[in-house]
């Protein structure tokens, strides 16, 4: 998850708070997860990645340009590779300009270990004992789906 503020952008229609629960986020005109409508800005423009460090979920957020960008700012200062920020940082590029208020990784997990783990879950409450056999059915579901 991450949290940020859009302060200057020409597309004012995204200015203000923003919250993506993602550990990537592709920045982009017409293609990515956050899309703006700057003049100056092409798909791919930026990537924030949030990452875990010595299992700290709180560890960092790098960002890097796209391939067809020459550089982007933060906090005024011009970079042109890859750059570990912080809460309170400033990312500037073409006419807009983020600030990240916060963030936190996410672990990933797969779908059939999510299923997996309401499953016991339903399995262990009273309140379903009556689904026992549906629950049964189910949990073979999963195991032809883990074989295939």
């Amino acid at each position: 998850m991450i949290e940020f503020n859009i302060n200057t952008s020409p597309d004012v229609e995204m200015l203000g708070s923003h919250r993506l629960f993602k550990n990537f986020i592709k920045i982009g005109k017409n293609n990515g997860d956050l899309l703006i409508n700057d003049p100056g800005i092409v798909d791919g423009h930026l990537y924030l990645e949030i990452v875990e460090i010595d299992g700290d979920r709180n560890g960092g957020v790098i960002v890097n340009k796209g391939e067809s960008v020459d550089h982007y700012f933060v906090n005024g200062k011009i970079t042109n590779g890859m750059k570990r920020v912080k809460s309170g940082d400033q990312i500037s590029f073409a006419d807009t300009t983020i600030m990240v208020k916060d963030f936190c990784y996410t672990p990933v997990v797969s779908k059939k270990d999510n299923i997996r783990k309401n499953l016991e879950l339903i399995a262990n409450d009273s309140h379903f004992l009556g689904f026992q056999e549906m629950l049964e059915f189910l949990e073979e579901d999963l195991k032809k789906i883990s074989h295939s």
